[in-house]
C-alpha cells in the first residue's frame, strides 16, 4: 500500500499496514529460528518523501520482552520477536518517534512512517567592518536536511526559517558587495539564533595622476578622506601612476594633492557595476597647476654691483632639463613666473665665470641672489730658496686680503712656489721670518708669472 505524503500516520493506519502485512504472511512457511519467536524486520520512512531511513532503534516497550532493542545503520531492523501483542517504539535521529502496538503471529515486514522533528532559526545579518545591518542578503541552507532553503534578509537584517530539520547544517548568506559567508551549525534544539557577519569585498584602487602646466616633477598623493579606508594613501610614481590595493566596496572621498597644484577631491564607488571579483578599479585625474615666482637679483663680485644684460637660464632640478631663460634688466633683476618644485640657474656674463645656484623647495614665491665672479688669472711666483711656507699676501686691489704660502698649491710641499688668483691693479706682499720682505706692484690681465729673490734680514 502507498504511504501518504506530506500526511502524519494515523494509529488506524500503523495498524492496518501491520495486519495487512501479518495477514499476507500466515500462508508462508516461517522461516528458521527459535519456536519461542518469530522474525519482525522494521523498517522507517520518511513521511514527507517517503524515501527510506538509515540508522534505526527499535525497543520493545512493556511486556515479557520489555527493554529488548535493536538497532542497524541501514534502513532496516530485524527482532526476533515472541507471538502475542507488543508494543514497539521506533526512532531515528531527527525524527520524531513512534510508538506502536501490535499483535505478532508470524514472520513479517512492517514499515513505519516517521516525521522529521523541525526547529526555528533566526539571526541578523551584519556589515563585518561596521556592525551594521544588512539589508536584502540571501540566506540559504547550503547543506544538511533542509538544503536548499533560502530567504531574504529585511530592512533590519533579520531573517528566519520556520521549520528546519535537526542535524548538521550550513548556512550561507550573499549580497552584492560583500564576501559569501557560510557557518555550519547543529539544529538540535527547540529555537536557535544564528547571527552572521559578512566581509566586505576589496579591491585595487589604481589610475594614474596628471599634473597640468609645466613645473617640475613633485610628489603627488591620493588619500582616502572618509569611509571603511579613512587616511590610506598611495604615492604617486614618477609616471603620476598609483594603486592602492584592497580597498574596502562601497563609496568614499579621495583626496588629491601636490605642492604645485590645487588639491582636488572626488567621490568613488566601487561596486558591482565598475569592478570585477578581486580586480582593479581604474580612477584617473588630473590636477590644475598652482604656479609659483622665482625672482633675483645678479651681482658682480668682487665688485659687489648688480649685473645689467646677463643671461640667467632656469633648470628643472630633477632632471636638468632647460626650462626657460631672461637677461637681466638694468637693476640687475629677472623673474620667471608660473615655477614650481626644484631649479638651478646658470648665470653667463662676458669676462665673468659661469655660475649655478640652487633654488629648491619652490612652493612658494621665491627671491634669490645669483653672483658673477669677475674672471681671474693665475700669478705664480717661483724664488730660488727652496724653503717652506713664504707667505703672500694682496694688500691692494679688488682682491686685497687674499693669500697663500709657498708650496700651498702642491699640497704644502717644501717648494719654492706659490700662486694666487687675482685681477686688475693689485699689490702683493711677501714675506718670510729671517728675510726681508718685498712688496709687488701688478696689474693681472692675463696668466703671469714672476721670480721672488729672499734678501735674507741684516
Amino acid at each position: 500500500m502507498p504511504i501518504p505524503r506530506r500526511r502524519p500516520a494515523s494509529p488506524l493506519l500503523l495498524t492496518l499496514l501491520i495486519a495487512s502485512a501479518l495477514s499476507a504472511c500466515d500462508s508462508e512457511e516461517s522461516p528458521a529460528g527459535p519456536t519461542t519467536g518469530v522474525l519482525v524486520i522494521v523498517r522507517a520512512v520518511d513521511i514527507e518523501s517517503g524515501t527510506n531511513l538509515n540508522g534505526i532503534q527499535v525497543t520493545v516497550v512493556g511486556g515479557s520482552q520489555d527493554g529488548l532493542a535493536a538497532s542497524s545503520e541501514s534502513d532496516q531492523v530485524p527482532l526476533q520477536l515472541r507471538t502475542g501483542d507488543v508494543t514497539l517504539r521506533v526512532t531515528v535521529t531527527g525524527y520524531q518517534p513512534v510508538t506502536q502496538r501490535l499483535r505478532v503471529a508470524a514472520a513479517a515486514t512492517i514499515t513505519v512512517p516517521l516525521s522529521a522533528r523541525v526547529v526555528r532559526l533566526s539571526g541578523r545579518v551584519t556589515d563585518a567592518q561596521t556592525g551594521e545591518a544588512v539589508a536584502g542578503a540571501t540566506v540559504t541552507v547550503s547543506s544538511g536536511a533542509s538544503a536548499g532553503r533560502t530567504i531574504v534578509t529585511d530592512d533590519s537584517g533579520l531573517y528566519s526559517f520556520a521549520d528546519l530539520r535537526l542535524g548538521s547544517s550550513t548556512i550561507l548568506a550573499e549580497r552584492m558587495g560583500y564576501t559569501a559567508t557560510g557557518r555550519d551549525t547543529t539544529l538540535s534544539s527547540d529555537a536557535t539564533d544564528f547571527d552572521i557577519a559578512m566581509p566586505r569585498r576589496r579591491t585595487t584602487l589604481a589610475g594614474r595622476i596628471s599634473l597640468t602646466g609645466g613645473t617640475a616633477s613633485v610628489p603627488t598623493a591620493l588619500e582616502i578622506v572618509d569611509g571603511l579606508d579613512r587616511g590610506r594613501s598611495a604615492r604617486a610614481d614618477a609616471s603620476g601612476s598609483y594603486a592602492l590595493g584592497q580597498v574596502y566596496w562601497g563609496t568614499f572621498r579621495v583626496r588629491l594633492s601636490s605642492s604645485c597644484h590645487d588639491t582636488v577631491e572626488s567621490t568613488v564607488t566601487i561596486s558591482h557595476d565598475n569592478s570585477a571579483l578581486g580586480g582593479t578599479l581604474t580612477q584617473n585625474y588630473s590636477l590644475p597647476v598652482r604656479g609659483f615666482t622665482i625672482s633675483g637679483t645678479v651681482m658682480e663680485m668682487p665688485f659687489n654691483r648688480v649685473s645689467v644684460g646677463a643671461l640667467v637660464r632656469l633648470f628643472r632640478g630633477d632632471n636638468g632639463a632647460l626650462v626657460t631663460s631672461a637677461t637681466s634688466d638694468g637693476t640687475g633683476r629677472v623673474t620667471f613666473s608660473g615655477m614650481c618644485g626644484n631649479f638651478f640657474t646658470r648665470t653667463d656674463k662676458s669676462d665673468f665665470r659661469t655660475q649655478e645656484t640652487q633654488i629648491q623647495r619652490v612652493f612658494n614665491s621665491v627671491d634669490a641672489v645669483m653672483t658673477l665672479q669677475w674672471t681671474t688669472y693665475d700669478v705664480r711666483l717661483s724664488g730660488g730658496l727652496r724653503e717652506a711656507q713664504a707667505l703672500v699676501s694682496v694688500t691692494g686691489g679688488l682682491y686685497s686680503g687674499t693669500s697663500t704660502s709657498f708650496g700651498a698649491f702642491r699640497d704644502n710641499c717644501d717648494c719654492s712656489e706659490a700662486q694666487i688668483s687675482i685681477r686688475g691693479p693689485s699689490t702683493i706682499r711677501i714675506s718670510k721670518p729671517g728675510f726681508q720682505s718685498q712688496t709687488l706692484t701688478v696689474d693681472v690681465q692675463r696668466p703671469t708669472s714672476l721670480s721672488i729673490t729672499f734678501v735674507p734680514s741684516s
